[in-house]
């Protein structure tokens, strides 16, 4: 049997009177990689997938143009820094991110954009080792709190997660460049006409 026979095998008719040759279980998960993404309210390719409501559903499965958000808790302290890092716990976040991808720094509970950044470097390594090295620039400590207070949130953060063998993931963010933000904004089509619209666009996160 050939490949296309075997996905013709797949293809099933919905009650809505659609067609899909995707499984119940994919369906269900409702996984969409969109859902995530930082600058989905400002994006050309959902502007080009609404033409398709009503008749078709589109899915994004992989996109250059995701943007990662790394949430922050409130109350925000020092990510006005031109660079700074951020600790987070295992390696996660070093299989995610490259240098120079922006991203954005959300709220941990309203998921609300608090700025941009781009990513300078991503390190990864021992919880002690790490703390030694890069607790000095992390944001925290680079406001004035100190290095022990960075210590004392990480462990207060990740306490029934952390091992004397965990690994910790230092990720360096820079002020993203006025060039930059007009180079991305250029890409994700016009800027909106007032804040009132709901759209999200990158100028009005300008490092001041």
């Amino acid at each position: 049997m050939t490949d296309s026979q075997q996905k013709n095998k797949r293809v099933r008719l919905l009650e809505k009177g659609v067609y899909t040759i995707e499984p119940k279980s994919v369906r269900s998960r409702n996984d969409h990689l969109c859902q995530v993404c930082s600058i989905i309210s400002n994006c050309p390719i959902q502007r080009a997938l609404s033409f398709t409501e009503g008749h078709a559903e589109a899915v994004i499965r992989t996109c250059a143009r995701f943007v990662p958000s790394i949430p922050f808790c409130s109350p925000y302290v020092g990510l006005h820094f031109s660079i700074f890092n951020t600790l987070r716990a295992g390696t996660t976040w070093q299989e995610r991110l490259v240098k120079g991808k922006v991203v954005a720094l959300t709220d941990s509970k309203s998921g609300d954009i608090i700025r941009f950044g781009k990513v300078k470097s991503v390190i990864s390594g021992g919880i002690d080792k790490m703390l030694e090295v890069h607790a000095q620039f992390n944001h925290i400590a680079m406001a004035g709190k100190g290095v022990d207070e960075v210590e004392r949130v990480i462990r207060k953060s990740y306490g029934h997660f952390l091992k004397p063998d965990s690994k910790l993931t230092a990720i360096y963010i820079e002020n993203v460049s006025h060039e930059l933000i007009d180079k991305i904004d250029k890409k994700l089509g016009d800027t909106p006409e007032n804040v009132e619209s709901k759209v999200i666009n990158l100028s009005w996160h300008r490092n001041l």
